[in-house]
């Protein structure tokens, strides 16, 4: 840990400001699908300023009389550049930065030369139309093949079909392909110039062995894509390059400045909650909801394969994560929809007010099954989802808390999941993202689990794993426990109540388990009879 002496921590208001004078920083830039961050922290993982702007939508261009969602590579990097120049502002000099690192949202990327310039738009993961190339893949190889090979289940959005689709419709543009970088690593080449990719991101892509973290040779035959085109591996935390005078301009960033890899965005979050802490499972609530547990190795078996969990090698040197997610957005956008209230009042603050006075553990018999989007594990859209137990005296509160506890029930299923295949103990549960702040929800989260939880004080996570890689590449910190151990969150505990986790361990096991075995034969005959 670095000495407080060190660093000369006075600071003066500039406008609305706070400028810090002679500071150490570290800058995480997370390109998220729906808005781009620039973060500058000192050491001890305090925010010092922001660079913010929405990263837009993908634009429909023409190919073959196709209409296909692609990003601007340049719009991408100006946007950056854009936040990074706006982060900065709230320093007084560029050169106190000492580090850079980049995540960004998996699968999306495209082809460049050998000057790091895109030569064709980066195909997003909103164009279906790569299934022709997914369906010609599975001909050649397996489904079961390639997840044991990779640890996911191929989908259409991989990255690897659309390097198959570049092949087939635009066959001048492949055979002048240099590399194919992913967007975080688009970014790090137009900072730095250099060509590499992290294991956790370029698991995405469906190439990547992940036992022997090196390209799929069979994976890439059934594409019949040349390696070639494909970046060097690298660790995540590793020294890239330094920012270049082109890159200094755009950005403002000093010349040479580090910029070090960085990795998968959740994986990235959860490395800032300590998730590499044995037994500590990391839950990510947002627009999902994600859990992590990081592990010594690859989970590849048929079993692993069916229950839709991922394995991806870890942003952590020698830790892989096992995970799986649901869909939370949707439960929360329409509970609110239909439950928004007509004064001033804001439906969750109303909620927050008076769920504990009004409403008690089972919400009065209701039970809601929140598969508004389908199943996830296993994966399965036809699934719908159901509320039983109404009765003329539900209420919005009721409604609500079973929705609540509904989402927290699908929680212990993907936590049970977990540990049947990690075979390890869960002995706590760390919260971050937006729900993490709703302290309902929390309570209410343990109680199902069973499980004491920590939601620490970190609002923006994976920026923050970001500036801790930034910082051990740098040379900041020696190591990951020296980085956690310097920037020492607050924690907010909650510990399960033992009499409501009584309550829902008995409708865990003795209605909810059995009840989701029926929606689920209900959603299908529904189907059948009802189009």
């Amino acid at each position: 840990m670095l000495p407080l002496d060190s660093i000369d921590i006075k600071y003066k208001i500039s406008g609305r400001r706070i400028v810090l004078k002679n500071k150490t920083y570290l800058m995480g830039i997370d390109i998220g699908s729906t808005t781009i961050k620039a973060v500058t922290y000192d050491i001890y993982g305090n925010i010092i300023s922001v660079g913010r702007k929405d990263t837009g939508n993908p634009e429909m261009i023409r190919e073959n009389n196709l209409s296909v969602a692609c990003w601007i590579p340049e719009k991408l990097w100006e946007n950056v550049a854009e936040c990074i120049r706006k982060s900065l502002e709230g320093i007084e000099n560029s050169e106190s930065v000492k580090g850079v690192a980049v995540s960004a949202f998996g699968v999306d990327g495209g082809p460049v030369d050998n000057n790091g310039k895109a030569i064709y738009p980066f195909i997003s993961w909103q164009y279906l139309g790569t299934s022709e190339q997914m369906n010609l893949f599975l001909e050649r190889i397996s489904k079961t093949d390639t997840f044991l090979i990779n640890g996911q289940v191929p989908w259409y959005a991989c990255s690897v079909f659309r390097m198959m689709w570049i092949k087939k419709y635009r066959p001048d543009v492949y055979k002048k392909i240099f590399k194919w970088l992913l967007i975080q690593d688009y970014i790090n080449c137009r900072l730095c110039g250099g060509f590499a990719s992290d294991y956790s991101i370029s698991s995405t892509t469906l190439i990547l062995d992940q036992k022997k973290l090196s390209w799929s040779e069979e994976i890439l035959g059934a594409a019949g894509i040349d390696e070639k085109i494909l970046p060097p591996l690298k660790q995540s935390g590793e020294f890239l390059g330094g920012i270049t005078d082109e890159a200094s301009e755009r950005t403002g960033l000093k010349e040479n400045t580090p910029v070090i890899v960085g990795g998968h965005d959740n994986l990235c979050g959860s490395f800032a909650a300590s998730g590499f802490t044995e037994g500590v499972l990391i839950d990510i609530g947002g627009t999902f909801e994600s859990m992590i547990l990081h592990t010594g190795g690859p989970e590849l078996s048929e079993e692993f394969m069916r229950s839709n969990l991922i394995s991806e090698a870890s942003v952590m040197k020698n830790m892989h994560a096992l995970y799986g997610f649901q869909y939370y957005s949707g439960c929360t956008e329409w509970i609110k929809s239909i439950m928004e209230r007509s004064d001033n009042i804001g439906f969750w603050d109303y909620f927050k007010s008076n769920v504990n006075s009004h409403t008690k553990p089972g919400s009065g018999g209701l039970l809601f099954l929140p598969y508004l989007t389908g199943s996830y594990f296993p994966k399965d859209e036809k699934v719908t989802g159901a509320i039983f137990g109404i009765t003329a005296e539900t209420g919005r509160l009721e409604l609500t808390r079973s929705l609540i506890e509904g989402l927290n029930f699908i929680s212990k299923d993907l936590m049970n999941l977990i540990i049947k295949f990690s075979k390890g103990e869960i002995k706590l549960l760390r919260v971050i993202g937006g729900i993490a702040y709703n302290e309902f929800w929390m309570q209410n989260k343990s109680d199902i689990l069973n499980l004491a939880l920590e939601v620490p004080d970190i609002p923006e996570a994976t920026s923050l794993g970001l500036a801790i890689l930034a910082g051990m590449g740098s040379g900041i910190y020696k190591n990951p426990a020296e980085a956690i151990d310097t920037i020492k969150k607050s924690v907010k505990v909650f510990i399960p109540d033992k009499v409501n986790s009584e309550i829902y361990s008995s409708i865990y096991d003795n209605i909810y388990t059995d009840l989701s075995k029926t929606v689920w034969k209900i959603s299908y005959d529904i189907k059948k009879f009802i189009k």
